[in-house]
Formats: C-alpha cells, structure tokens, sequence
C-alpha cells in the first residue's frame, strides 16, 4: 500500500526543536510541535487519498484541535484543489475550505498571486494540469512570508512549492565544516590534496611533540587550503540554474506545439537536473551513514549546545524577550551592572588596608619542593584520585 507519504525532513543543523509528533494510523498526516527562540508552531505535511475519503479530513480536523492553540502551516499534496476556475479541475472539497474556515487558514499561494494560472501537477496519461498541493497558514503569520513559489517539474510529474518564512531577526551559530569528502573521487583533486597534506608533513613534523596535535592543526590546514568544494558547489548551482530556466522553456514550447523532438530535449534536461541533485545528496548521505565515532561525538556536542542555549529571558521591566540580539544586550546590561561598584574607587584607603595586613610567604625549601620535577609516583596518586570519565589533557 502507498499510504506511508508524509515526511517532515529537517537538516541536522536546523535551530527548530521538536517538542511532540502526531500521526494518524495510515500514515497520511503528520504534525510536529516545534519551538524556535520560545516561538511555537505547528508543522503539518499531509498526503490526502485520490478518491473522495471523508475519514481523511476527519482525521486531519480532529489532529488539528490538538494543535489550535499554536499557530499552523499545513502543507502537502491534497489531491484536490480550492478554485475549480482558476486551478482547473472538476471536483472540490468543501472539508478543505470548512478546516480553512475553522482554523483561520490562508491559501498563501493564490493570496500572493491572486490572479496567476500555475499548476503543481502534470498528468501525463490525461495531458491535463493541476494545481493540488498547497501550503495553508495561520493568518497571524502571512506577515511573516516573503515568498511562496511553484518550482520546476523535474523529477517527478509534481512540482515542488517553496515557502520561505521570517521567523524574526534569530542568529543562529555557524555550523562545523566537514570536508566534502566525494572530492576525493575526482583523481585530479586527490592529487592536489595529497600534494598539501606532503608539504604540510615536511613543514611541521618535530615541531610539536604530540601527533594528535599535529593532525588536529593540519586538518585546519587542510581546510585554508580547499577551495575547490566552494567553487564546484557555486559551478554546480549555476549548472542547475540553467537547466531549470531550459526546462521551463521546453515545458512551454511541448505544451504549445507537442513536437517529439521537444520532448526528447525536455527529457534529457531533466535527466541531466536530477544528475546534478543526486551528486548534491552525496555528501549528506556520508555524514548520515559514515563516521560512526565522529557522528556520535557531535551528537553529544550538540546536546551540550542546546543545554547551554537561553530561549528567552525576561527583561527588568517584565517582557519576554526571544530575539538573540536583545538577550545578549539585556544580559550584558545585567552583569554590567551587577560588577560595577556601587561604591567610589579609594586607591589609599586599599593600600592602607593592604599594608596593615600580614601575610603568610614561603619558606626557602617550600619554594624548593614547588620547584623540584614531578614524581611518577605523584602522577599516579593525581590519576587515581581523579573522578571516573575524566583525563588528563596536555595542559
């Protein structure tokens, strides 16, 4: 059964914090609660049946109440469309418009192109055109988009539908580099890295007594010298960029004159756009599946970051605030006052406390015991009084 459609994929360096999943029993509708900065919101992704199914939207109105207090984007493939005019199709769903109307819902498409006649779907059986998938939002977050576009039609008979959100003036901390390692594939590339890590070997080897710090600085080397990911992935985004304004082109010119030799061309343009997109995920997929030590180590680093992170705090006059820029300023103010003396500086009423004061000093063979080498009998004793999962570093 193909009833398993609906995904929320997330990117691993995503700031969003999932707070609680919901899912019907088939598989169709999944809901995630998620916070950002304390600002929380429902995300919903819904793949709907192809025949008339009044227990799916039942189902995705009853999952939604458990969600109406938060605001809520709703976004999949419906299989159905809202304007029977405007979208071309012969069936509509009063379920969607009545759970539009219930939850305060916008079409965000249609409300930002009101009078535009894109489809998201080409049905190549039927040769007919359709526009069935959809983003819905809260209306209290339309001031909140910047855009919402239908893509290209490239690798499925789907198109996708790309809605970008200000989710407020949030900074998020620059995620770790990781090296590219498919550019080892290339034979020519995989000189020239060999080529900079024998140079650097030459160079450094003796300097530092410690291998593991050799490695450590040589991989940031390393990385001064790699340009050449950067300008593959900015030749790779131009390559796609002209692939999909020539796919919009030929999908235009099959539609006006259906011409076999235009659609041999759209074909292998297509083809070649899905080359480009399968060597993009090459990369994510070995940071996924390889390293097993390194995933788990930074796994770990970024609990520890998230521990760490201050959603929001109350300012001193009582508001709550979320916005990074304005925590670290009301954190700043905070311990610049809690440091600051309330008292005036008196420079010579400390050097007269200081002077009347008598302090302890070291003996001469007290100064010689500090200053004899280090036992090994002494770093066994301070290795076995030490907490269990604690070592010693070379500090």
């Amino acid at each position: 059964e193909k009833t398993r459609g609906a995904a929320i994929l997330l990117p691993k360096s995503s700031p969003l914090q999932v707070e609680r999943q919901i899912r019907d029993q088939e598989g169709r509708i999944l809901v995630l609660e998620v916070s950002l900065l304390g600002t929380r919101t429902a995300l919903a992704n819904i793949y709907a049946p192809n025949t008339s199914d009044p227990r799916f939207y039942a189902s995705l109105e009853a999952l939604s109440q458990e969600v109406q207090d938060l605001p809520l984007i709703i976004g999949g493939d419906f299989n159905q469309v809202i304007d029977p005019i405007l979208d071309r199709s012969a069936h509509d769903r009063e379920a969607i418009r009545g759970i539009m109307r219930d939850k305060e819902l916008v079409e965000i498409w249609r409300l930002i192109h009101p009078q535009a006649s894109d489809f998201t779907f080409k049905s190549g059986c039927h040769g007919t055109k359709s526009q069935i998938d959809f983003f819905f939002l809260s209306q209290s977050m339309v001031e909140q988009v910047s855009s919402c576009d239908i893509g290209i039609r490239a690798l499925t008979d789907h198109a996708p539908v790309d809605l970008v959100i200000h989710w407020g003036d949030s900074q998020t901390a620059r995620g770790r580099w990781h090296m590219n390692v498919s550019l080892v594939n290339n034979p020519a590339i995989r000189e020239k890295l060999a080529a900079v890590i024998r140079d650097y070997l030459e160079i450094n080897t003796g300097s530092v007594t410690s291998f593991s710090t050799l490695w450590e600085a040589g991989k940031a080397f390393l990385r001064g010298h790699i340009e050449i990911s950067a300008r593959k992935k900015r030749e790779d985004q131009d390559a796609i960029q002209v692939l999909e304004s020539e796919i919009v082109a030929l999908e235009k010119a099959y539609d006006e004159l259906g011409e076999s030799e235009t659609l041999h061309l759209l074909l292998e343009a297509k083809f070649a756009l899905n080359t480009h997109f399968s060597k993009a995920a090459e990369f994510p997929l070995f940071k996924e599946s390889g390293e097993r030590a390194g995933k788990l180590l930074a796994s770990l680093i970024k609990k520890q970051e998230a521990k760490r992170s201050i959603p929001c705090i109350k300012s001193k006059e009582g508001n709550v605030l979320t916005e990074l820029n304005k925590i670290q300023a009301e954190l700043q103010e905070f311990y610049s006052s809690l440091y600051t003396s309330e008292c005036p500086t008196d420079v010579c009423g400390y050097n007269r406390f200081l002077g009347g004061l008598d302090l302890p000093s070291l003996t001469s063979p007290q100064k010689e015991k500090l200053d004899a080498p280090i036992q090994l009998q002494e770093i066994c004793q301070a290795i076995k009084s030490m907490a269990n999962g604690k070592a010693p570093g070379e500090d």
